[in-house]
C-alpha cells in the first residue's frame, strides 16, 4: 500500500510498504491523488495551498482568458446586428472602415455586403460601416477597462479572502 511519511505536518515522501511496517514507523495511508507537499491536519490530507503571489497570477491569468473571450464573442450593433469580433473580423472591419472613409473623403458611393453572426448578411452604407467600427471599438475598449480593473483589484488583494472577492468575470 501507498503510506505518507508527515513532517511538520507536510508530506515529506510516498512510499509503497506493508501495513505493519508503516504503522510502526508512523506513516498514514495516503489515498488517491496524494502528492509530496500535500499538507496532513492529522486527521486528512489537504492540497498545498498555493503563495498569495501565485494565486494572484492564477486569478489574472482567469481573467485574461475571460477578457479574450468576451472581446471575441461578438458585438452587438443597435439596429443592424451582431458582427463577429475575433481578432480577424476586427481587422476585417478596420479595413472597411478604412475603405468608408477613402470612399467618403473622396465624394464616392461606398455600400459592401456583410455577414453577420448568425449568418444573415446587411448592406452597410460609409455611415454605417464607420459605425460599426465605433461600437466594435468601444466594445474592446471597455472590455479592456473593465480588465484593468480587475488586474488592479487582484493585485490589491492582500490576503486570499481578500482576492477571492475579486470578479473576474471581465465585463465592458
Amino acid at each position: 500500500m501507498r503510506y505518507a511519511i508527515i513532517e511538520e505536518g507536510i508530506v515529506s515522501n510516498i512510499v509503497e510498504a506493508e501495513a505493519d511496517f508503516a504503522k510502526e514507523k508512523g506513516w498514514v495511508e495516503a489515498t488517491d491523488g496524494v502528492q509530496m507537499g500535500w499538507t496532513h491536519s492529522g486527521k486528512a490530507f489537504a492540497r498545498p495551498v498555493p503563495p498569495l503571489p501565485v494565486a494572484k497570477l492564477a486569478s489574472w491569468d482567469q481573467a485574461k482568458a475571460k477578457r479574450d473571450a468576451m472581446i471575441d464573442g461578438g458585438v452587438a450593433v443597435p439596429g443592424i446586428g451582431t458582427f463577429d469580433s475575433d481578432e480577424a473580423s476586427r481587422v476585417n472591419i478596420i479595413g472597411a472602415v478604412v475603405m468608408a472613409q477613402i470612399a467618403l473623403a473622396n465624394s464616392q458611393p461606398f455600400s459592401i455586403k456583410w455577414t453577420l453572426a448568425d449568418n444573415s448578411v446587411v448592406e452597410l452604407d460609409a455611415a454605417k460601416m464607420i459605425a460599426v467600427g465605433a461600437v466594435v471599438f468601444q466594445h474592446v475598449a471597455g472590455v479592456h477597462m473593465a480588465a484593468q480593473s480587475a488586474r488592479a483589484a487582484i493585485e490589491a488583494a492582500e490576503d486570499r479572502a481578500e482576492l477571492a472577492t475579486v470578479d473576474v468575470d471581465v465585463k465592458p
